[in-house]
């Protein structure tokens, strides 16, 4: 699935702004290059979870 068919669904099933939901995506995709790159692990526990879950689900932080 493309950025875009997941900030789609996002926006759709988290009842968002779909330019709300195309940034909580590209939030996520930096956040795990970032970690990548400075050679940290990056847990995606959750990836498959309905896109209201990820909405509401606090950043570890990690």
């Amino acid at each position: 699935m493309k950025r875009k068919e997941l900030a789609r669904d996002l926006a759709l099933n988290a009842k968002i702004p779909p330019a709300a939901a195309q940034d909580k995506i590209d939030e996520l995709v930096h956040e795990i290059l970032r970690r990548l790159r400075a050679g940290e692990p990056v847990d995606l526990e959750g990836l498959g979870l309905d896109p209201k879950q990820m909405i509401a689900r606090p950043a570890s932080g990690k």
